[in-house]
């Protein structure tokens, strides 16, 4: 998996955890869970979170 296809799979979890925190959608999987998927993830291109998360705002425009 290269960058991108990471940063766009981060994407999609991300816009899903926050779907699930803002009850618009239900789900078994909480926000730790889902915050861990990431965390693996991300782990082979990013150092932590604020990395990825600026990247997603800046370049896909994720808005929290």
């Amino acid at each position: 998996m290269d960058k991108k296809a990471v940063l766009l799979a981060l994407l999609q979890l991300e816009q899903y955890r926050l779907k699930v925190q803002k009850n618009e959608i239900k789900s078994t999987a909480n926000d730790f869970t889902i915050r861990c998927c990431q965390a693996e993830l991300a782990s082979n291109f990013f150092t932590n979170r604020n990395d990825w998360t600026k990247i997603l705002k800046n370049e896909y425009g994720l808005v929290y």
